[in-house]
């Protein structure tokens, strides 16, 4: 039996966003975070009853999954989980082109695996659902949009003063917007 894209319906949303401890602003916190709801096929991912995520992180993953898988051996979210806890350091690291966000030992995995070039396969322990490679690329690119808007719309973050983390946190939006650009461009989206 091979693999199918079935109902082809993905939802993949924050809600309740704010910054640390739940503020409404705070232009010292550089993560964003939020609940998610991830479903697909009509079958349940991540809910928000799993908890509140560092879904800039989480966003910044997703985007990685555009490209690359993220399963048993392999990994988009290096040292952490594809929906962090915390993700509150960005860091780039010299030998590596791609940021760490590093935070505590928490968090929610779901495995995205591409097949056949059309398809991807996500799984959460008993849970396989698939959906096709334009379809993933949508719902991910509106929840990263969705959470850039919740910068935008926040107050101007603080200067960073350490040169370090500072250069962590214009990496992580340099990567962030070149995915989300390159993959906007794969679906001729203006």
């Amino acid at each position: 039996m091979g693999l199918t894209a079935t109902q082809n319906m993905i939802v993949l949303q924050a809600m309740e966003l704010s910054w640390i401890g739940g503020q409404a602003d705070d232009a010292d916190d550089q993560c964003a975070h939020g609940r998610v709801t991830m479903k697909v096929n009509g079958r349940e991912f991540v809910s928000p009853q799993d908890g509140t995520w560092t879904v800039s992180a989480a966003a910044l993953y997703l985007l990685r999954t555009f490209s690359s898988d993220h399963g048993e051996g392999l990994t988009v979210a290096d040292q952490n989980y594809l929906f962090p806890c915390c993700g509150f350091n960005a860091w780039k690291l010299p030998e590596d082109e791609r940021v760490v966000c590093i935070g505590c030992p928490n968090g929610l995995d779901v495995e995205v695996i591409h097949k056949n070039g059309s398809l991807v396969e996500l799984r959460k322990r008993d849970v396989v659902e698939c959906v096709s490679v334009d379809m993933w690329t949508r719902a991910v690119l509106g929840f990263a949009m969705q959470i850039r808007q919740f910068y935008q719309d926040s107050r101007r973050k603080a200067y960073i003063a350490d040169d370090f983390d500072r250069s962590g946190w214009d990496a992580f939006w340099k990567e962030w917007s070149e995915l989300e650009a390159s993959a906007t461009a794969s679906l001729n989206v203006y």
